[in-house]
């Protein structure tokens, strides 16, 4: 879905005050690799110095903290209701000329 970086974090492996890279990836239900609906999303932060990932459930508070301000940055692609907007075309198409 996104990425976006999270300035003055401290990595709690090497302890360096680098940006984090925090990263949200989108879960969506699908038929025949075909996105219908979006179902949820997994969020992982990277830091920038030792490469080091954490899901978000390990996130130290002051990055969940500082997370928040960046939140609103990452939108959910159009393309994973795909699945969606077709069938409601097909619907569409059948009403008006079925």
């Amino acid at each position: 879905m996104g990425s976006y970086n999270v300035p003055n974090t401290i990595c709690r492996f090497c302890n360096c005050s680098e940006p984090q890279r925090v990263t949200e990836f989108g879960k969506y239900a699908h038929a025949m690799w075909i996105p219908l609906f979006p179902i949820g999303k997994t969020t992982v932060a990277e830091c920038t110095s030792c490469l080091r990932t954490i899901e978000q459930k390990d996130f130290p508070r002051d990055l969940t903290a500082q997370m928040t301000q960046f939140e609103g940055e990452v939108k959910r692609p159009v393309w994973h209701f795909s699945g969606l907007i077709i069938v409601g075309i097909f619907i569409l198409f059948n009403v008006i000329f079925g």
